[in-house]
């Protein structure tokens, strides 16, 4: 099986770090790619649209809020949109799924087992 190929937007480096420490546990061959705005997500989208799950982070310096799932599912209407949020509220991940995204997930839980086991729903392992 080729590896995963996930597209990760978040501008927060110890986010970003924690994320792909938390997905090489798992999945020790998964190609991350790394944007830190939707300006080059939607760059790297143009490029290569091909990705198995899109790791979104709601809070960029161009983006901000649930329209940033709406702004990512018009460059790809397939894949599996993942949102990571401190945004907790009820309205805030309903309005996230309203848009297009696949699940909502709490930045507080990156560093837990559920983050992962989540993942395995959108990222079979090999």
């Amino acid at each position: 099986m080729p590896p995963q190929k996930i597209l990760m937007v978040e501008d927060d480096a110890p986010d970003r770090v924690l994320i792909k420490k938390s997905i090489h546990e798992k999945w020790m061959s998964a190609e991350i790619t790394e944007s830190t705005s939707m300006e080059s997500a939607y760059k790297i989208l143009s490029k290569s649209p091909r990705f198995d799950l899109i790791l979104l982070d709601l809070n960029l310096p161009d983006a901000y809020g649930p329209a940033t799932v709406r702004q990512i599912r018009e460059l790809n209407k397939r894949c599996p949109i993942f949102v990571l949020t401190n945004l907790s509220t009820d309205i805030a991940v309903n309005e996230c799924l309203k848009e297009g995204a696949n699940h909502v997930c709490l930045k507080k839980d990156l560093l837990s087992n559920n983050f992962t086991n989540l993942l395995e729903k959108y990222l079979p392992l090999t």
